[in-house]
């Protein structure tokens, strides 16, 4: 009788088994189409005035035209990110730029396209307060290495926090994003 409900209990032990590695498998895959969906997709809002910016920008007579000074490329990324037109940001970008998605292994030196294509991981985030001199950025940049040679815009709706560091040419070499600032207050 002991060896009938040992062979009982050992079979139900592994349906147990066998179900939970089902469902272990089906939510690693779940996540896998998650990642790739995120990694691929791409905004679909365009805001006229800065793809017009960023035309003009692009054009021949640009070329006669003076560079824009910091603060001008600064103010272009704020109404990109703020409009979450991320191709504007384009314009303002070298050809390959070090991408970082804070709490991720993602990405490292990627392409100006691939960094557009990633921007979508803080959406939701509009508007953003890229003063500064706000106290949270200060505190951020403070206790950040990383960030602090960096403009920072953090979500006034959430808690998402995009950074970007600039070249000699005022282009965008680095950029650094996070789905909360809270990360940074280790």
């Amino acid at each position: 009788m002991l060896q009938f409900v040992n062979k009982i209990f050992l079979g139900a032990l592994i349906v147990v088994i066998v179900v939970l590695a089902g469902t272990l498998g089906y939510f690693i895959f779940q996540n896998q189409k998650l990642v790739k969906t995120i990694q691929n997709a791409s905004p679909a809002t365009q805001t006229p005035k800065i793809e017009t910016q960023a035309n003009q920008a692009e054009s021949p007579t640009s070329q006669t035209q003076k560079p824009l000074t910091l603060k001008e490329v600064q103010d272009q990324v704020t109404a990109s990110l703020n409009s979450a037109n991320y191709q504007a940001l384009g314009t303002f970008m070298n050809a390959s730029v070090q991408f970082i998605l804070m709490s991720t292994e993602c990405c490292g030196q990627i392409t100006k396209q691939e960094a557009l294509d990633q921007m979508s991981y803080i959406d939701g985030g509009q508007p953003f307060n890229f003063d500064q001199n706000n106290q949270l950025i200060k505190n951020v940049k403070t206790k950040n290495f990383r960030l602090a040679n960096t403009f920072v815009g953090i979500s006034q709706n959430g808690e998402q926090l995009a950074a970007f560091k600039f070249d000699q040419d005022n282009k965008i070499s680095s950029i650094e994003l996070a789905i909360s600032h809270k990360l940074y207050d280790l």
